[in-house]
């Protein structure tokens, strides 16, 4: 799709076992990505699906505002993550390659949405809470294909980098 940050690409509401549920379809950097559904299926899933109602979202087609830069809003980015860039911290740290903000992108959890900020080889990345919220602490996790998030004890950025296959801080960029 020409539009690269993650934006709602359908909004499906279906029944299982009685129960209706509402499953959120999210396009992520070009690609169907996530599905989101609520409440979680649980013990319901392998029951027979019905299909109660389709809502499309936003248009895939249509570039978005600003020509069609991805990225995360700012305010969604951690604080941590943010210094490093603008004191014009390496883009590579150990094993890590740094996303700039237009190659950020938030991903739908359950437990929140969560904004991958930096990738590894062989599909490692490297996911900060969203919300940049004051009264809350930064939270990171790695994650490896096909696992579930591992949470870092890193109370910033870098130091989660060098946690998890970072080595130099001031590595070459």
């Amino acid at each position: 799709f020409p539009r690269r940050s993650e934006f709602l690409l359908a909004t499906v509401r279906l029944a299982l076992d009685a129960q209706r549920h509402e499953c959120s379809v999210y396009a992520v950097n070009g690609h169907v990505f996530a599905l989101v559904t609520r409440p979680a299926i649980g013990r319901s899933a392998g029951s027979e699906v019905v299909i109660e109602s389709v809502a499309l979202g936003d248009d895939p087609l249509k570039a978005q505002a600003g020509g069609g830069v991805s990225g995360v809003p700012h305010r969604l980015l951690p604080a941590s993550y943010l210094r490093h860039l603008e004191e014009g911290g390496p883009m590579r740290v150990g094993d890590w390659a740094v996303l700039p903000p237009t190659e950020a992108y938030l991903v739908a959890e359950a437990e929140g949405d969560r904004v991958v900020v930096a990738a590894a080889e062989h599909g490692r990345i490297l996911l900060a809470s969203a919300g940049g919220r004051e009264d809350s602490p930064e939270r990171f996790f790695v994650v490896d294909p096909g696992e579930a998030p591992e949470a870092l004890e890193a109370p910033s950025f870098v130091e989660a980098l060098l946690e998890r296959g970072g080595s130099d801080p001031g590595g070459s960029s």
